[in-house]
């Protein structure tokens, strides 16, 4: 991260709760088993409550097929029962400004967003470089207002997006800059702002610079200010249009660099290594999962 010569080349992974569960399943391990400690994995994302409003889990309806709830976002979700897929969005809770100023965030600095992360630190301190994650300016707006509604108002209603943005904002920083001061141990923050998709941006580079990239360059400079020593940025898709803007931003790494979206840290780290820190370019979608051990050890 500090864009040097490392003494050895570090690991970085994040596991999804179901692979957890099924991954402890079938290695016949206990309820507790960490595959970060197992795999001796290097950075951590440790849990924590960052959503609007915590601790919500509102089941509406559960079939045999698939479960619907309302979670911390005040979105509505269904999820199937087998938990193979992502959840599909059914409901958002903000449409205009009414909605936006009826919209109650519990305390950004509520110390119970934080304990789980306090425990898994306390637990594992000094095995793991430690970062919290909080989500960015797009994929906030999206949570609260839908993913292609989102799209419509940046057409349409440029004046709504930028005051969802500005109070979104408000709130990830204030939650962020909580966690770097009650868990010093924390190396940087994650931003989590997928803004593309394999063939490009999601929007124009001129419509993020416009209603999107002050609020992060703004995170970037106070979350550093607040001590993290690093903010890494995760997008899936080929952003390459975008990193002129996020190294403006202040953003010090990349993440994941995805490989079918010809993400290539070669041509990337010639280009930008002066700047910018790279983080993944593993493939993920078809190596992984259906590599064999030699063809992974071959790609890495």
């Amino acid at each position: 991260l500090n864009r040097q010569e490392p003494d050895r080349v570090p690991t970085w992974e994040k596991f999804w709760p179901e692979f957890i569960a099924r991954w402890r399943v079938e290695k016949g391990l206990g309820a507790d088993a960490d595959p970060h400690v197992h795999y001796a994995i290097d950075a951590s994302l440790p849990p924590y409550d960052h959503a609007p409003c915590m601790g919500v889990r509102v089941v509406l309806e559960v079939t045999e097929a698939y479960e619907v709830y309302r979670d911390g976002w005040g979105d509505v979700l269904r999820v199937l029962r087998s938990g193979e897929t992502t959840p599909q969005i059914l409901e958002t809770p903000v449409h205009n400004e009414q909605d936006l100023a009826r919209f109650l965030f519990d305390s950004p600095t509520d110390p119970c967003r934080y304990q789980p992360l306090l425990d898994y630190v306390a637990r594992h301190r000094g095995r793991f470089a430690f970062f919290g994650g909080l989500n960015g300016p797009f994929g906030f707006l999206w949570r609260l207002v839908g993913r292609e509604a989102a799209f419509y108002e940046i057409v349409d209603r440029p004046h709504f997006v930028r005051q969802v943005v500005t109070t979104v904002t408000e709130f990830a920083l204030e939650v962020g800059k909580g966690l770097l001061r009650v868990c010093p141990d924390l190396l940087g923050i994650v931003i989590s702002d997928d803004i593309a998709y394999n063939q490009g941006l999601m929007l124009s580079p001129r419509t993020y610079r416009e209603l999107f990239l002050p609020a992060l360059q703004r995170m970037c400079l106070e979350l550093k200010a607040a001590g993290a020593r690093f903010v890494v940025y995760h997008s899936d898709g080929d952003i390459r249009e975008a990193i002129p803007m996020l190294i403006e931003a202040g953003v010090d790494a990349l993440h994941p660099l995805e490989v079918r979206a010809v993400m290539d840290v070669f041509e990337l780290k010639a280009r930008y290594g002066h700047q910018l820190a790279f983080i993944g370019n593993v493939d993920n979608s078809e190596l992984l999962p259906r590599g064999t051990r030699q063809e992974i050890r071959r790609e890495v």
